[in-house]
């Protein structure tokens, strides 16, 4: 008589499961990160709070519990052959600082004054205009209402129908003469990167003004 043994041989895993919630009110957090550390098992939890991992070996690890916005708890666990392993948790809240950030609007000189034709210029506003080569402040100019130009080419300011010669150009005070001359008009006269900002009168201009406009 002969006797057969049969042995079957098979991995042998556990698993770890549960809830996690919020620890201030008990709301099960969906997507919640999950995993073992140094190895490559991990899950997430479902939109109820729940998760599960399985095929894991037997041995004992760390898991991660992480989630945006609360703070991440580890927790060592023991995984047995055949077993679940059940371990809810609840996350506390946590604050994310960021650097500070100051935000200003120069919207707020509108609401102090309004000046009827009276429209200031930024350098940001002087480089956001389309243009063929350097930003240039006068061609910006052109494009304001009350102001036209002869053609494209042209770097002569005709404000409400005078003529070039009538505009008075101050940069930081100083009178500029024929600033549209510079170089044919090709380019600008003033550097749009040195321009702090630009003020322009199309209607009226204040009194310090007209001594140089009438002179």
């Amino acid at each position: 008589m002969f006797f057969i043994s049969l042995v079957f041989l098979y991995n042998a895993y556990g698993s770890v499961s549960g809830f996690v919630a919020d620890a201030s009110n008990g709301e099960k957090l969906a997507y919640t990160n999950i995993y073992l550390e140094n190895t490559t098992l991990g899950s997430a939890t479902n939109d109820k709070g729940y998760y599960i991992i399985h095929r894991i070996p037997p041995g004992s690890y760390r898991i991660v519990f992480s989630y945006v916005g609360y703070e991440t708890i580890v927790k060592d666990i023991a995984v047995e052959n055949n077993k679940n392993v059940t371990l809810n948790v609840e996350l506390n809240p946590s604050v994310i600082e960021v650097e500070e950030m100051t935000v200003s609007a120069e919207r707020t000189r509108f609401e102090r004054t309004v000046e009827v034709s009276h429209i200031m210029f930024t350098p940001r506003e002087i480089a956001s205009v389309p243009r063929l080569g350097e930003g240039d402040l006068i061609k910006t100019l052109q494009l304001m209402p009350g102001v036209v130009t002869m053609h494209d080419l042209s770097n002569k300011l005709h404000v409400r129908g005078g003529s070039p010669d009538e505009n008075l150009v101050l940069l930081d005070g100083i009178t500029v003469y024929n600033p549209s001359t510079h170089l044919g008009g090709l380019f600008s006269t003033f550097n749009p990167d040195a321009v702090g900002y630009a003020e322009l009168y199309a209607c009226y201009s204040k009194a310090r003004y007209q001594r140089g406009l009438f002179s």
